[in-house]
């Protein structure tokens, strides 16, 4: 699930803010609805917002929600297939409104774009390195931006989203190893990350068989010993 749960029988989003610290924001919530979490309190309705999808398909999807459900809010969406010229006249206006909202694909916004005033932007999927997904953030994190942009990750519980992270923080551990020359505790690098150790450790199950095998399960992928 995108909401968590936090201590205290409180709901909440972890958020990673521009100066790359990690921000826990308690929220409150009403029940899932056709796939989707309605926020009550905790995040501001008229902030502005950039949605970066992975495929065409949950681009599409989100357009089509979004527009259903708030349509006095201007909304631009964007892909690859829009030409260099009106992508950039398309960010232009989104800097008028104080509540636009942007639906892209993350490789249609990865280099060359500055988008000057975002308050929210949201990682619909993740890519497969987190280089790449900074390529995409960053377009809204810059120098001279004019305000702080909060940065959400969205993981759903039990789903390949789940994997992929579980395979970046994986990835990222290599990395500082073979920068440093040192192995990373993992609780380390989760609260690098603002991640709950529970994330991960759901992915993975231990079961045994009447005759006394071992099935380990990584999430919905079986191996049998």
């Amino acid at each position: 699930q995108a909401v968590v749960d936090l201590a205290g029988g409180n709901q909440g989003v972890y958020v990673l803010k521009a100066d790359s610290t990690v921000e826990q924001r308690v929220v409150t919530t009403k029940e899932m609805f056709e796939g989707w979490t309605p926020v009550l309190t905790g995040l501001k309705p008229d902030e502005k917002v950039v949605v970066g999808c992975t495929t065409i398909e949950a681009l599409e999807t989100y357009a089509s929600a979004v527009g259903e459900r708030l349509p006095f809010r201007p909304l631009y969406v964007i892909d690859g297939a829009i030409s260099f010229s009106r992508r950039d006249r398309m960010l232009k206006d989104f800097e008028m409104p104080t509540n636009g909202i942007v639906i892209c694909t993350q490789q249609s916004l990865k280099s060359s774009v500055n988008i000057p005033t975002c308050n929210e932007m949201i990682i619909e999927a993740l890519q497969w390195n987190i280089p790449k997904i900074q390529q995409f953030f960053f377009r809204a994190i810059r120098f001279d931006s004019k305000e702080w942009t909060t940065v959400h990750f969205v993981t759903y519980d039990r789903t390949i989203e789940q994997n992929i992270m579980a395979l970046l923080m994986t990835k990222e551990r290599l990395n500082d190893f073979l920068k440093t020359g040192e192995v990373k505790n993992q609780n380390d690098m989760l609260e690098e990350y603002g991640l709950s150790d529970d994330l991960l450790s759901a992915l993975l199950g231990k079961q045994y068989d009447q005759d006394g095998k071992v099935y380990f399960t990584w999430g919905k992928q079986s191996i049998s010993a």
